[in-house]
């Protein structure tokens, strides 16, 4: 963990399927002065990213034999 002068700093991970959503709101207002600073730090996680499939699908199969 990094060290920031006043304090800690934040590191928040967000696990989406969509990340697109989050790309504008982390880069206004305060939170991305917070960035600058170094007080936050955001790594957006794609679990699309770690399919395996051609379809890059994350879902299960239906839980209790459903159709």
């Amino acid at each position: 963990m990094h060290i920031y002068s006043l304090g800690m700093l934040m590191k928040i991970f967000l696990v989406s399927i969509f990340p697109e959503i989050f790309e504008s709101f982390l880069q206004t207002s305060l939170i991305a002065k917070a960035q600058e600073k170094g007080i936050l730090e955001f790594e957006i996680i794609n679990p699309r990213n770690f399919c395996i499939d051609k379809h890059q699908q994350i879902d299960d199969e239906i839980y209790g034999g459903g159709k």
